[in-house]
């Protein structure tokens, strides 16, 4: 495959001995500034800036456009560094522009989208550490920034304990929490990052229809011997609330210099979905619901999530409320009803006193709660990894493993999120009791699969309306009046907590250590015995490729698009994304492997790609999703091939 670079392409080099900006901008002839860059780049263009460290931030004077960004990124692999400048990043109104690969420290501010600045990417960045705070937040999306899309960044170090005994600043916000209409930000997708450190908070969550997912969020101790929480939603009504926050991390909240203790997470504000997280070792709660001033909390949505030993080491003068893996609190005689907690996990909370939902003015009974799991009186989820004592290095987003080994009660224990209320029949569209608990893309990611409950039944979302509580899908359904709607899920119910376990996940065993497992083998082979390398069905897959990716090798197999898919970014990135069964992975090495023909006529070689995302598949939850990304661009007319290669283990678990 080969992608062209951009219309007109321009490298800074701060370091060559020619480097002017009165040259052309070419290799040979180098800018010296990124400075230049802003004032030369038009759409389509794209910048490489060779390695070096930079005392000019990112402003481009124009916008890109569809299909033709404007592109900053580092040359190749080198290291760039902008440091001891006022901004790194300032889009002003500006769109269409694409940030990659370049590190950003010791700044006044990090990274500013507003004004209306949309359709922006930011990826593959870091910003860290503050030189002089004269914002309260190191980074904003803002007024009317919408749909930008930041991933696979790190935003750390940005606010302060300071000396008077204040807890200052955050490292990341969208939207404004106490603002108007005027500051908001909706529809910006944030995804991958690592963020820590912050004053107050890590992250602020304040807009509307934002996406935060497979994020990782933590925040011990670091400024005078203190942390804070790590997420902060709030918003007025108006201009914050119905976000998606899935499948983070959220970690090791420390007392702040302006309390004993604080809780992980701090939701203050309407009809948000909270599912697929992890909450863990955190000073206080997990998660808290409490309604201000500014705003309500009401109509939240929180299923599927994983708490696990919060309030590990709370103070004395914090009692069982404050002690469980959740708190719901109303400080103003407002509204904190109606919030709905279902197929949640809870164990570890030891210093709760048997208090899983703690309550500061709120009545249990305005709130819904069904098929939570609590491993303190249910017994042990057994975990694959976690334990109580928190580890050593909270950079390692690895622990604690808190995914579900086989065994575990919590497995099968959830139940479906809502029912259908219209008349049975068929259709694609239908009302449903809570349209609440599901999306419909927001136009910036894939809308929800859903499963009808107790059927083989899925589809996808394509429209919510929430004031009307109906759904429409994108293929047509049969149901029952009263029917059951899930997300999908594998064995007879959803597991409950934040991680499902695909079916058939028991312990297995590989006798001859071919790389098949010997019930695959007893199921498929001829007496018992299958050659891995053998194609019986004829479609061009080994019956090793086909255990791997969940296939019959006696049958043929129309469903190869769904691994070993191929795709390139704008930037030129090369991902490949394949489908994986756990019941392999024991016993199969799967090795992504790629080549440039014109510059390796030896063949095939390892190390090109980094792995992005491992995740249960929305189309088979049984099987496991995996992206890898080329750790460079492709260049001009350069053709690249990916393959995967399978090798056996030499020995099973």
């Amino acid at each position: 495959m080969a992608t062209l670079l951009g219309a007109a392409d321009y490298f800074v080099d701060r370091n060559h001995p020619v480097a002017s900006d009165s040259n052309p901008g070419t290799l040979d002839q180098p800018w010296e500034s990124i400075d230049k860059a802003n004032h030369t780049l038009v759409a389509g263009d794209v910048v490489h800036i060779r390695a070096g460290t930079y005392p000019d931030y990112i402003a481009p004077a124009n916008s890109g456009s569809e299909g033709n960004r404007i592109v900053y990124r580092n040359h190749e692999s080198e290291v760039v560094t902008i440091q001891d400048a006022e901004y790194g990043i300032r889009l002003d109104g500006d769109d269409h522009i694409m940030v990659s690969g370049i590190n950003f420290t010791n700044l006044d501010r990090f990274m500013f989208l507003e004004n209306g600045a949309e359709h922006n990417v930011i990826e593959y960045c870091n910003f860290d550490q503050v030189r002089n705070r004269d914002s309260w937040a190191g980074s904003r999306i803002w007024k009317h920034a919408n749909y930008n899309w930041v991933h696979h960044c790190r935003f750390s170090r940005y606010g302060e304990c300071s000396a008077s005994g204040s807890d200052n600043g955050s490292v990341l916000e969208v939207g404004y929490d106490v603002g108007d209409s005027s500051y908001g930000a909706h529809y910006n997708l944030l995804e991958h990052n690592t963020l820590f450190h912050g004053g107050h908070h890590v992250l602020g969550l304040h807009g509307t229809r934002n996406v935060l997912r497979h994020n990782y969020l933590h925040n011990e101790a670091w400024s005078r011997g203190r942390g804070n929480r790590t997420l902060w939603v709030c918003g007025r009504e108006d201009v914050g609330g119905r976000n998606l926050v899935e499948h983070n991390r959220f970690g090791y909240a420390a007392p702040p210099c302006d309390a004993e203790g604080v809780g992980g997470v701090a939701l203050a504000s309407s009809g948000n979905i909270f599912r697929f997280n992890a909450f863990y070792h955190n000073n206080l709660q997990g998660l808290g619901l409490a309604c201000y001033s500014v705003s309500d909390c009401n109509h939240n949505r929180v299923y599927n999530n994983t708490f696990f030993n919060n309030a590990h080491d709370p103070h004395p003068s914090f009692d069982s409320r404050y002690r469980g893996p959740i708190l719901l609190s109303d400080w103003t005689a407002s509204e904190t009803k109606y919030n709905a907690f279902k197929n949640n996990l809870y164990y570890a909370h030891v210093n709760s006193e048997g208090v899983v939902y703690g309550q500061n003015g709120v009545d249990l009974s305005d709130q819904t709660f069904a098929n939570n799991f609590d491993g303190d009186t249910e017994g042990d989820p057994l975990f694959v990894n976690a334990s109580p004592a928190p580890p050593e290095d909270k950079m390692d987003a690895s622990l604690p493993d808190l995914r579900l080994r086989g065994g575990s009660p919590a497995i099968d224990a959830g139940s479906y999120l809502t029912t259908i209320t219209s008349a049975g029949g068929s259709g694609t569209t239908f009302a449903v009791a809570d349209a609440g608990y599901f999306m419909d893309g927001w136009g910036i990611i894939e809308g929800d699969t859903i499963r009808l409950f107790e059927t083989g039944q899925t589809a996808l979302v394509v429209e919510v309306d929430y004031a009307g509580h109906q759904i429409t899908v994108d293929r047509e359904l049969t149901w029952t009046s009263g029917q059951g709607v899930s997300l999908p899920y594998s064995g007879s119910a959803p597991d409950a907590g934040a991680h499902e376990v695909p079916t058939g996940t028991s312990p297995a065993v590989d006798s001859d250590g071919d790389g098949l497992s010997d019930a695959f083998e007893s199921a498929h082979g001829e007496g018992g015995e299958l050659d891995p390398m053998s194609d019986l069905d004829h479609d061009n897959l080994t019956a090793l490729e086909e255990f791997v990716h969940g296939l019959d090798p006696n049958a043929p197999s129309e469903a190869q698009p769904v691994f070993g898919k191929t795709t390139i970014d704008m930037a030129g990135y090369f991902s490949i994304t394949y489908e994986l069964d756990p019941m392999a992975m024991p016993f199969v090495v799967v090795t992504v492997e790629h080549m440039r023909p014109l510059e390796d006529p030896a063949g095939w070689r390892t190390g090109g790609t980094t792995l992005v995302s491992w995740e249960n598949s929305p189309i088979r939850p049984e099987m496991f999703k995996v992206v890898e990304r080329s750790k460079t661009p492709i260049v001009e007319q350069q053709i690249e091939f990916f393959r995967l290669r399978y090798e056996a283990t030499e020995s099973g678990p």
